[in-house]
């Protein structure tokens, strides 16, 4: 089973952060529920997904009574990080940084 350490970690937050407008340009406006953090950390979970060798789920998460899918994907790439991470880490405040970085 394929792991990630928080600086790999650390380094796809980085990644998805400084391509933030060409993701957020490209989002589906149209689905109320994908702002724009929504969509950063769609991106995020994909690649997670791909660096773990997982194929990326193509159909949206539930917005389980929220406005936007925000909490979701949070749930999906913390769900998914305490299954493969290499060790704990604090990916909270990474993934944080990311959006306020974006």
């Amino acid at each position: 089973m394929t792991t990630i350490s928080r600086d790999q970690f650390k380094r796809l937050a980085g990644s998805v952060a400084s391509e933030a407008a060409n993701i957020l340009r490209s989002r589906d406006k149209s689905d109320k529920a994908m702002d724009k953090k929504s969509a950063l950390l769609q991106m995020l979970y994909q690649r997670l997904q791909i660096k773990l060798g997982i194929n990326p789920v193509k159909a949206q998460v539930n917005a389980k009574g929220f406005k936007t899918y925000e909490f979701a994907y949070r749930e999906a790439i913390y769900a998914l990080l305490s299954e493969r991470a290499k060790s704990n880490f604090h990916c909270t405040l990474i993934v944080n940084t990311m959006l306020d970085a974006s």
